[in-house]
């Protein structure tokens, strides 16, 4: 067994003679000999523990406290009081700051991935085994190496007019040199020459001139004068210098010949030279590398273990000590640091920003750059968050390796320790020396609140005047229980250590000055990606409330609450607004591709074919689709890029977190887009139909279709950006503008189309201003003089009723059906009056239908007949523009839903007259959802039996009904009269949309019996028989101006009976139609055709 040493006993420094330690303390003072001069003297700056022989007056300046048994921890001097200080305020006091390296732990760690490796500035990593690092393949090297011998053979031919190239440089610039030579030394010569002619009389001269007595003669009389002497001494000195001069010149000469030959010679060998050391150098790595012995580590690599525990005292010298690898919880102190220093440094410029004296300059209190310190603060302090389970393993191991036998040591070491504080610091050094990571890998709670009470009643104890065991003149134990509280914090108290280091709760009472600082964050295009860094810092006011003053609670929850919304409201604004003008960008490119904008590309066209003249100069010309794609320089960026790099910077802040919680409120970033995404979709969706209800004016239902496409295509492109359902989005906001109104109570597209074309087609269609094309499936604008030109053709025709399907879907047009059924339902209650007012008439009419005679005696005493065929024009017309919305929509619902259409025909195609009338009905509802024509129109049955006469019982309705069939029967021949009631062939109708007529008595007729539940067929013929009648009355009419468009009524008769497919709609046993009358008409009617 070694002999120990007594512990009084000094031992004397190999390194310098004047430093003596303990021997407990000689491994470490080694260390630190070693490491500051390298085995130099180091005067006063050697360990704490040793002996200096320096001046005993000065020991009050320089007091050094006892050593801790380790090398200094990386935690700044700490006060007594256990609660964590602010590292901030310590940290230029520190005297160790400059070596911040961990202390090794006794035993060997299991490595662990550091969270915060580049915090550290001072230990590297160890350099692991990246592929970078690794020697590259042989094969490469010989191929590299042949390359080069390639490239040595290829340069030789290169090298030789190189050397000629030299060679004759110095031919010409040798003689010059020598010429410039050869007269600067003719300049010296003749220099020296001058000098030594005057120097002898300069020197007889000289005693002359000198002012003192002349020298005394010499001793001996017969010697000569000095004077008389010098002549031929500077003749010979002459002829030396013009010697010397000679062989100077001779010398340079030589040498600058021999400089300028090697340099022509050496040239090219240097570069053989450095070709064939850089094959040299690729043989040796194209070498199969040496193998090691076993146990030593690879080259460049450190051991990770660390030494076992008195691994410094027994070693030999400090040459064992090896630099170790960064643990992986050791920036942490590093990271609440640096988040001290930022919250700090907020607080400071929002106390100080408010309120600027004139002294000051207002600049150096506005920092548009605040927005990136408090998003790097909340990633610090995420990063924590994230890495519990490391930090808690590495202290873990802290407390148990180091911490415990820093304190067991300091304890030993103490010179007087009473019995209870004795029993309190073992109870520190037992419980930290119980902790294991198994504690951490078991998810064990911890809980060292009670160390930490200990801790405090021992400062108690020894902080009083006259204790046995002073804390003043023991520092090491303040310093190491301080650690001991830090690390145990780490451990149990993690969230209360993050705020006690970086809280910014005091904001809360400076709003103005927050909203200030977001107001310039949101003006700096750098800054947009860290402006949740706002809303996320109102997370940090619920530490504001004290539970001494709960009155405080629902202020500071609505000043919160307020700022967090207006924050992320305002951020959505900005990005929703980015999308609509990238939107309404992509809408103006698609409408260029419109047809109507390729007539003048087509004018041209045509033009230059057939040689004509061109437009004129002062017409703008177009730029054609696909020139705004062609860029010269990349640098120059346009409208769109400017929009993407917005959008890209709000999406990467409001897609930061997805939610966070303010005062127990949930908050989650991106619904705030979502909702001011949904309300400008839903506007810019109203205002591509550009509606004026002043002008009567709207776009066209295809132009706002494909705007709409251009803009869900760009909607759907930033799913993958913005983090939103953007499907769910488009899908709320079309689903809106199927209605009336929208989320927000205002018009949507269905509103608007349905208006337009009640008030500005039909409208104008009832007053004869538009005609019903059947041959176009369209309406078509009368033209007329002096009006403004509208084609109805292009709002009407079956693309632009497939279009508006499209946009508003089948509840926009049960909606449109519902209005026109309305207008419908009013016409009949009009017609029902009419038929009230010439009820007793139009019964003797009824009776009478087979008396010609008292036919025309009866007919004149009837009132307002031309009123009753207006009002069922109106009908028709209303009737078949909903015919021709309903094919639309049927087109549009067979290309979304093929599969759920085909059954819907099938059930239709089952129905027959022998069916239920309340199953023919549900059946024919659900068809004409579907947009699928039936006999029966289940809307107009719906209307006109929730509009019967008030007071009236089901006999007079249904007398009314009939006498109305009636009443338009013998009307139709007042209709030969008109001059507009000449059938048109390129139209398929007539100009005064009579040809409606047919559809109108069809389905009122069938609605009105439905509704009455009687034979639909029995009326129908009876209403065929008195239009004969009424019609071969008309052939003997002596007035050709009564009769003189006879034929083309009776076409009218015939449009009645193929239309009339509700015919065969009751008992097989009735007899066919009577045709007497458009029998009798065909041939005049084909003749006018």
């Amino acid at each position: 067994m070694e002999a120990v040493e007594e512990p009084e006993t000094l031992v004397q420094c190999p390194y310098d003679k004047s430093h003596r330690v303990r021997p407990a303390r000689l491994p470490y003072h080694l260390v630190k000999c070693q490491k500051v001069g390298g085995g130099e003297d180091l005067g006063g700056g050697g360990q704490r523990g040793a002996q200096h022989p320096h001046p005993h007056h000065l020991h009050h300046l320089h007091p050094h406290p006892p050593p801790l048994p380790h090398p200094p921890s990386p935690l700044p001097h700490l006060p007594s009081h256990p609660s964590f200080p602010h590292p901030h305020r310590l940290l230029p006091h520190h005297p160790h700051l400059r070596h911040l390296h961990p202390p090794p732990l006794p035993h060997p760690l299991p490595p662990h991935p550091s969270p915060l490796p580049h915090l550290h500035p001072h230990l590297p990593l160890a350099p692991s085994p990246h592929p970078s690092h690794l020697p590259p393949p042989r094969f490469l090297l010989i191929l590299l190496l042949i390359f080069l011998l390639i490239l040595l053979i290829l340069l030789i031919p290169f090298l030789i007019p190189l050397f000629l190239l030299l060679l004759l440089l110095i031919l010409i610039i040798i003689p010059l040199l020598l010429l410039i030579l050869l007269i600067l030394l003719l300049i010296l010569i003749h220099i020296f020459l001058v000098l030594i002619l005057i120097l002898p009389f300069l020197i007889l001269l000289l005693p002359h001139l000198h002012p003192h007595p002349p020298l005394p003669p010499p001793p001996h009389p017969h010697l000569p004068r000095p004077h008389f002497l010098l002549i031929p001494l500077f003749f010979i000195l002459l002829l030396i210098l013009i010697f010397l001069f000679l062989i100077l010149f001779l010398i340079l000469f030589l040498l600058l010949i021999l400089f300028l030959l090697s340099l022509l010679l050496l040239v090219p060998f240097l570069l053989l030279t450095l070709l064939f050391l850089l094959l040299a150098l690729l043989l040796l790595l194209a070498l199969p590398p040496a193998e090691q012995p076993p146990g030593c580590p690879p080259a460049g690599h450190l051991p990770l273990q660390r030494p076992p525990p008195g691994a410094a005292r027994r070693a030999a010298g400090p040459h064992r000590l090896l630099p170790q690898p960064l643990p992986a919880g050791q920036p942490a102190l590093f990271v609440f640091m640096a988040l001290s220093f930022c919250r700090d440094e907020v607080s400071w410029l929002v106390r100080h920003a408010e309120h600027v004296t004139k002294t000051k300059n207002p600049e150096d209190f506005a920092d548009s750059h605040l927005a990136e310190m408090l998003f790097l603060m909340e990633q610090l302090r995420s990063l924590v968050r994230g890495q519990v389970g490391v930090l808690q393993r590495y202290h873990v191991q802290y407390l148990a390796r180091f911490d415990a036998l820093v304190l067991s040591e300091i304890i030993q070491n103490l010179s007087v320790c009473p019995e209870e504080e004795s029993i309190i610091l073992s109870s520190f050094v037992s419980s930290l020396s119980a902790l294991s990571v198994k504690g951490v890998d078991d998810k064990e709670q911890f809980d060292f609140t009670p160390l930490r009470l200990d801790w405090f009643r021992l400062q108690a104890y020894t902080s009083v005047a006259k204790a046995s065991l002073p804390l003043a003149t023991n520092p090491d134990v303040g310093r190491a229980m301080n650690l001991v509280v830090f690390h145990t914090k780490l451990l149990d108290s993690l969230e209360e250590l993050l705020a006690e280091a970086s809280d910014l709760s005091e904001l809360c009472f400076y709003p103005r000055v927050v909203e200030k600082f977001f107001a310039a964050t949101m003006e700096e295009p750098s800054m947009l990606r860290f402006s949740i860094a706002f809303p996320l810092l109102c997370s940090h006011f619920s530490r504001c409330v004290h539970p001494m003053c709960p009155e405080e609670h629902p202020q500071l929850q609505a000043v919160a609450l307020g700022l967090c919304n207006k924050f992320l409201e305002e951020m959505a604004r900005q990005a929703s607004s980015c999308i609509m003008d990238a939107c309404a960008e992509h809408h103006n490119l698609s409408e260029q591709l419109l047809p109507k904008h390729c007539a003048s590309t087509v004018s041209k066209a045509r033009n230059k074919k057939t040689l004509k003249h061109p437009a004129k100069k002062g017409e703008p010309e177009r730029d054609k689709p696909g020139a705004e794609s062609q860029r010269k320089d990349r640098t120059l960026t346009t409208n769109m890029d400017k929009l993407h790099l917005t959008l890209a910077e709000l999406s990467l802040s409001l897609n930061h977190v997805p939610n966070f919680t303010v005062f127990e409120h949930t908050v989650t970033p991106a619904e705030y887009l979502s909702s001011q995404l949904e309300t400008r979709f839903t506007k810019a969706i109203v205002a591509m139909a550009g509606y004026s209800q002043a002008t009567q004016e709207v776009a066209r239902p295809s132009e706002v279709l494909v705007g709409l496409g251009a803009y869900v295509t760009f909607l759907q492109s930033l799913g993958h950006l913005l983090g939103l359902d953007t499907g769910r989005i488009i899908r709320g906001v079309l689903l809106q503008q199927t209605q009336p109104r929208d989320a927000a109570g205002e018009q949507t597209l269905t509103t608007i189309y349905t208006n337009w074309y009640l008030e500005a087609l039909l409208r104008q269609a009832s007053m004869g201003a538009i005609v019903l094309a059947p041959a176009l499936q369209a309406f078509t604008t009368v033209p007329r003089e002096g009006e403004p030109s509208f084609s109805a053709a292009e709002f009407s025709d079956v693309s632009e009723m497939r279009a508006l399907a499209e946009l508003i879907g089948p509840y926009g047009m049960k909606f449109l059906s519902d209005n026109l059924m309305w207008h419908v339902s009013s016409q009949v209650a009009e017609l029902k009056k009419l038929v009230n007012e010439n009820m007793d008439t139009l019964v003797q009419l009824r009776s009478s239908s087979c008396k010609p005679e008292q036919m025309a005696a009866l007919l004149p005493r009837l009132t307002s007949a031309d009123n009753v065929l207006k009002r069922m024009t109106i009908i028709g017309e209303i009737l078949s523009f909903r015919a021709m919305a309903q094919q639309g929509l049927r087109e549009v619902f067979s290309h979304h839903c093929p599969f759920l259409m085909g059954p819907i025909e099938c059930l239709t195609d089952v129905v027959t007259p022998d069916t239920d009338i309340q199953v023919t009905l549900s059946i024919f509802e659900l068809a004409s959802a579907a947009g699928i024509p039936c006999e029966i129109d289940p809307a107009l049955v719906n209307v006109l039996a929730s509009s019967k006469t008030d007071g009236s019982s089901p006999e007079e309705d249904y007398k009314v009904a009939c006498l109305l069939l009636v009443f338009v029967a013998v009307s139709l021949p007042l209709l030969a009269s008109d001059p507009a009631s000449i059938y048109n062939t390129e139209t398929d109708g007539y100009n005064n949309n009579i040809h409606c007529l047919a559809k109108a008595i069809i389905h009122v007729s069938a609605a009105l019996f439905t509704v009455h539940n009687k034979n639909i067929e029995t009326h129908l013929k009876e209403f065929l028989l008195l239009a004969s009648v009424s019609l071969l009355q008309l052939g003997q009419e002596t007035d050709k101006l009564r009769a003189r468009n006879r034929d083309s009524i009776c076409l009218l008769m015939q449009l009645v009976s193929a239309g009339g497919g509700l015919l065969g709609w009751g008992p097989r046993t009735h007899s066919p139609p009577p045709r007497i009358g458009i029998q009798g008409a065909e041939r005049p009617g084909c003749k006018a055709i």
